[in-house]
């Protein structure tokens, strides 16, 4: 079952409050077929999921997520399925799904009164631990170095069961995200600057195209490995939100956490990751193509987004600097970039609803 768009779907304040008021119902009806004795319910945020925290006596907390992404049932119970195997796994601990009093781990929940289609939900237990805040510094580039060499291992000894599906990170997942960024583009670059976009993309595919995947590189991977995603607990790493994991190459969860970090912590972080998975004579070049592919995936996730349009502006100089480097074929991934100047000649919008998250 695919989830209606018109859950997800709102053009103003109005529909919004109402969205939220729905999911709340949904919160709510669903938690009565848990074996939780709650005490206090705490809205996160809304993206791929509508997200809640939950309070349970004794003192517990878990994760209450309402799926509005384009997952089905299957993807969501095989994401639960890869979770419980890499939490067996002696060096990796991971949030994991709790089952409700009918045994069943993902529900369909319509709530009361509600003539909208039944939407998923999913309890999973809560990851303690606390994001990085204020400046990364190099220990933790290195500890989450050999974090992802861990989960990465692990994810290796996983066998599928005959049911799970999960999506491909691919170069057909790339060319759909990135026409959806042709569709805001005009919101924060000038034709020039898309040109090098385009550029770019072309070269990400062909890239992809050439790469030979093999089980040493290629597997399921966490697929949304930034720092938000990660928490610390005592100084050690620990992955949350698997809700994108899928099929890709291992260096693509690499890549992903190196964009917010500098150009030292970047090869500290390799150098951990590449000391317990072995080293990669052609590791640069592969980082650097998907740093290019993830950073153009996150644009396309964020534009449709009036609220973020402000913020994608202001960091085109750097992400141009990296694109034209990357068309040139120039080394960039461990060296200090100078944003690039640019035409700031930008189509101007009539404002949108800025609420929208």
């Amino acid at each position: 079952m695919m989830y209606v768009q018109s859950f997800v779907a709102f053009d103003n304040e109005e529909q919004r409050i109402a969205l939220l008021k729905r999911s709340r119902h949904v919160c709510l009806t669903a938690l009565q077929r848990y074996d939780l004795e709650w005490t206090g319910i705490s809205y996160i945020q809304m993206s791929e999921s509508v997200t809640y925290r939950i309070t349970s006596h004794p003192d517990h907390q878990y994760l209450l997520r309402i799926h509005i992404g384009k997952s089905n049932q299957a993807e969501i119970a095989s994401e639960l399925a890869f979770l419980r195997a890499l939490n067996d796994h002696s060096d990796i601990e991971v949030p994991t799904g709790i089952a409700s009093l009918d045994g069943s781990e993902v529900l369909e929940i319509t709530a009361e009164h509600d003539d909208e289609p039944p939407l998923l939900v999913t309890v999973m237990k809560w990851m303690d631990g606390e994001p990085v805040h204020g400046a990364v510094m190099d220990n933790h580039a290195m500890a989450v170095g050999v974090m992802i060499a861990r989960l990465h291992a692990a994810s290796m000894l996983f066998v599928p069961g005959e049911n799970f599906t999960r999506p491909s990170l691919d170069a057909d997942s790339f060319k759909g995200k990135f026409a959806k960024l042709a569709n805001y583009r005009d919101r924060f670059v000038s034709d020039a600057d898309w040109a090098l976009y385009q550029e770019a993309a072309a070269k990400v595919v062909s890239h992809l195209s050439e790469m030979k995947p093999t089980s040493e590189n290629y597997g399921l991977i966490h697929g949304d490995l930034h720092l938000g995603n990660i928490v610390f607990r005592d100084g050690a790493p620990f992955p949350i939100d698997f809700g994108l994991c899928g099929y890709g190459y291992y260096l693509y969860d690499v890549a992903s956490v190196m964009l917010g970090l500098n150009p030292t912590q970047r090869w500290l972080l390799l150098d951990r990751y590449e000391a317990l998975r072995g080293s990669n004579p052609n590791s640069s070049h592969l980082l650097e193509t998907f740093f290019i592919m993830i950073m153009i995936e996150n644009y396309s996730h964020h534009a449709p987004n009036p609220a973020e349009t402000e913020s994608l502006q202001s960091e085109q100089p750097s992400a141009l600097a990296y694109l034209r480097k990357f068309v040139e074929g120039a080394a960039f991934l461990f060296e200090l970039i100078e944003p690039a100047g640019r035409d700031l000649e930008v189509s101007s919008h009539p404002p949108l609803d800025p609420s929208l998250s």
